[in-house]
């Protein structure tokens, strides 16, 4: 029993020393406003789409698409819906048709913000900016940007316009004469 206590007082110290060694260790956070950058990763896969071939034929294409995404659901960790596929990598799977695919895909991955974008290995990728939001223009705003529009047309636009609007009418009216003229004759259109 001797022997056991002094393990334990023993023990105890050497314990508290680590403990403040691991609080040293710590970094220290510094305080302030940063924007975190989103975490992005790239990565390139070659997928086998050989398993596919195993479906009808007029469904391939479609179980091609669902292939890749299931491919990159597993190897990423991600879900499925998650996974989004370009434009140019949907058409080269559907280059042949829905019945003939390709055996293999080259694919570049960029997963960020918790999406996973599949793009065509040698596909350039542009990135979108964000579209700006729009101020709401109230219908005062909008009265006003018609009145300088008017203003800004010159006499034969305005000539023009109103030739136009005639026009319009004038087939309106003859439209409605033959409806007429069908009725009294028992046609129905």
């Amino acid at each position: 029993m001797a022997d056991e206590k002094k393990q334990k007082t023993e023990a105890e110290p050497a314990g508290k020393k680590a403990a403040e060694s691991a609080q040293e260790a710590k970094p220290v956070k510094k305080r302030g406003k940063k924007k975190e950058e989103p975490k992005v990763e790239k990565k390139k896969y070659v997928i086998s789409l050989g398993s596919v071939y195993s479906a009808p034929r007029q469904k391939r294409a479609r179980r091609a698409i669902v292939a890749v995404k299931r491919f990159m659901a597993k190897h990423l960790r991600a879900e499925p819906e998650d996974v989004l596929i370009s434009n140019s990598l949907n058409e080269f799977i559907w280059s042949k048709g829905r019945e003939h695919i390709p055996r293999k895909v080259n694919v570049k991955v960029i997963i960020a913000e918790g999406k996973v974008n599949v793009y065509l290995g040698d596909e350039k990728i542009e990135k979108k900016e964000k579209p700006r939001e729009k101020e709401e223009e109230t219908k005062e705003d909008k009265a006003v940007e018609a009145e300088k529009k008017d203003k800004a047309l010159t006499e034969e636009e305005k000539e023009f316009k109103e030739d136009i609007e005639r026009k319009k009418r004038e087939k309106k009216i003859k439209e409605m004469a033959a409806e007429k003229g069908a009725m009294k004759k028992g046609i129905k259109g």
